[in-house]
């Protein structure tokens, strides 16, 4: 079974750059997946020179004979930013995970992995960022995609990203599911339009979940909301990505199919208030569950639909299941906001079944948990 193994909430003050939590019991790294959501805190941070500092990049730390004691989020640059981070962490009975962390410099990266089917895995990646001030405000610079292929000679993990002056750190895990059907999806969006939609193979939309990542391509400019994109399954044979104004992009999704998991679906929402409540109709276990944003399990799920748009407007956000530890129909979704601009979001909600743990293959192990990445010099 898929169960959550530990969760908690924590703020970083302004120039704070690291968080060390010791869990409550250490978690085998190979069967523990990593899942948080974050907004910047209102009144915080500029636009124009502060939008790097927000992202924030997660491990399991402290490891020893395959089990982590700690989780560590850091983010490399000291500004006035604050950001609050909801995080969670799941644990099977079965299943594999393969972790990273990868610096990235502005040129397309391939990283080698050793995953058993990469026809039924995705990768999920988060990001921090050492990124110079001239770029810091842009999120052009500091977005990226990602995939996992076959390149004709190895199984890699792909990444792309823009600027070659920018410092960005993925922090990746790849996640094979052998039971699932995975179509990889790469789209890209014209400077035309606010709303496309592509042609996917047919899914039973109860039994399927998306991931997005994306990597802007239009003209440069500051956290506007532009280069926002909302992805959602239209129906059971399309996808539909969906911005604001019109920006050019490029897209990658993964639409993954899977007896094991029910997932649910809601109506758009829109709201000017700093948070907001999703509500869906079935209960789910709150131990179960995740909560997918805009169809990206990373930050940029919002996207503005009124007055001017901005990064801490209608960017981050942080859900929260209520009623921890039991069944719920609700979540609420938390960001940093300034002057009551709109904000527009599609949203699901995953719940894993009872017996998923021992179905499916979930983690891939790296040397028994010892992270590939790089060493960041923190005493």
């Amino acid at each position: 079974m898929l169960k959550l193994k530990d969760s908690g909430v924590f703020t970083w003050g302004v120039f704070q750059d690291l968080e060390v939590i010791v869990l409550g019991q250490p978690v085998e790294v190979d069967k523990t997946l990593i899942y948080y959501s974050g907004s910047n805190v209102s009144g915080t941070g500029s636009d124009s020179t502060d939008a790097g500092d927000y992202f924030t990049g997660p491990s399991l730390t402290n490891i020893t004979s395959g089990f982590a004691a700690d989780i560590t989020f850091e983010r490399f640059s000291l500004t006035s930013v604050g950001v609050e981070i909801t995080w969670r962490i799941f644990e099977l009975t079965e299943g594999t995970v393969e972790h990273g962390i990868e610096t990235l410099n502005g040129t397309a990266i391939e990283v080698v992995i050793t995953t058993l089917d990469v026809g039924k895995s995705f990768s999920l990646a988060y990001m921090d960022s050492d990124i110079t001030p001239a770029f810091n405000g842009r999120l052009d610079t500091q977005l990226f995609r990602h995939k996992v292929y076959f390149n004709g000679a190895n199984d890699v993990i792909r990444f792309e990203t823009n600027i070659a002056s920018t410092d960005l750190h993925a922090h990746w895990q790849v996640i094979t599911l052998p039971n699932s059907t995975v179509q990889l999806e790469e789209n890209t969006i014209p400077a035309t339009g606010t709303s496309h939609i592509f042609a996917i193979t047919s899914v039973d939309l109860t039994k399927t979940m998306h991931f997005s990542s994306m990597l802007p391509t239009g003209a440069a400019n500051n956290c506007d909301g532009q280069k926002i994109k909302g992805i959602d399954l239209l129906s059971a044979t399309q996808l539909q990505i969906a911005s604001y104004v019109a920006y050019a992009a490029e897209m990658t999704t993964y639409v993954i199919e899977d007896p094991g998991i029910f997932t649910q679906r809601g109506t758009e929402l829109n709201w000017t208030a700093s948070s907001t409540t999703a509500t869906f109709g079935t209960a789910i276990e709150e131990d179960q569950g995740l909560c997918s944003i805009g169809g990206c399990y990373y930050h940029w799920g919002l996207h503005n639909i009124a007055g001017v748009p901005s990064f801490y407007q209608g960017f981050g956000h942080r859900n929260t299941f209520l009623n921890p530890g039991a069944s719920t129909t609700q979540f609420i979704i938390n960001r940093g906001t300034l002057g009551g601009s709109q904000t527009s979001t599609d949203w699901v909600v995953i719940e894993f079944a009872l017996g998923m743990g021992q179905n499916l293959n979930l983690y891939k192990k790296l040397n028994r948990g010892v992270f590939r990445g790089i060493d960041r010099g923190r005493g």
